[in-house]
């Protein structure tokens, strides 16, 4: 007989974790970029793959800050409506998809009765998309982002999500620092994912790692996990 779980809930943050944004983030910023520098005669370089991963789970002027810190506010704020005009462009396209185990992972939690929730920097349009072109909806019940009402970051759409599932045993899951800050708001143990393009595990105050989405259902009814936890 398998091992209990240690929660009635489990907070996913979205991209980086669920789905492989880099799939379509990278081109669309790319594109946005270069316009955008092309039009206003900016001569920055522009940046890397990997430094846009950098940007995913902040919300999108934030992360554009990182990026591209020498950038005007004017410029700036041409470059986040171009970023996601060209993303929208590329959803269209159905550049989205999961991050390898995450389909197997989900429908396992739901199997044994666990209730799904999501919590995510992004806006309520792009969160649509992917519930529904990802068929992310058939597993996850609740999901809050910061067009949510009432809701102005990640810390209080974790505690939301609680007060909807009216529970306090639950985990968050994420592949940023930040969602461990948020996790730990609502006194939640915490996982870190460090199979995509998140924040090393040295950066996250985690209670536990993940390399491979398939292996989440392990550590939750791990005795060692259930034992620090309870």
């Amino acid at each position: 007989m398998a091992n209990p779980l240690i929660c009635e809930a489990v907070i996913f943050d979205l991209d980086g974790t669920l789905v492989a944004t880099d799939q379509f983030w990278i081109p669309a910023a790319r594109a946005a970029t270069r316009r955008v520098f092309a039009e206003r005669g900016i001569t920055l370089e522009q940046p890397s793959g990997n430094e846009w991963m950098r940007l995913v789970g902040y919300p999108m002027r934030v992360g554009l800050k990182i990026v591209l810190p020498d950038l005007d506010d004017e410029s700036m704020d041409a470059l986040h409506d171009a970023c996601i005009e060209e993303e929208e462009k590329e959803l269209r396209k159905g550049r989205a998809a999961l991050l390898p185990g995450c389909r197997e992972m989900l429908q396992d939690l739901t199997d044994r009765g666990v209730q799904l929730g999501i919590a995510s920097n992004c806006g309520k349009d792009y969160l649509t998309h992917m519930m529904e072109a990802l068929g992310l909806s058939q597993w996850i019940q609740e999901a809050r982002c910061l067009d949510s009402p009432g809701i102005c970051n990640k810390s209080e759409m974790v505690a939301d999500l609680l007060l909807h599932f009216g529970t306090k045993h639950a985990v968050m899951i994420g592949d940023r620092a930040g969602d461990m800050v948020a996790g730990r708001a609502s006194g939640l143990p915490c996982i870190a994912y460090t199979g995509a393009f998140g924040d090393p595990i040295d950066a996250m105050d985690a209670d536990a790692e993940i390399v491979h989405l398939e292996d989440l259902v392990g550590v939750l009814s791990s005795p060692a996990f259930t034992k620090a936890n309870s």
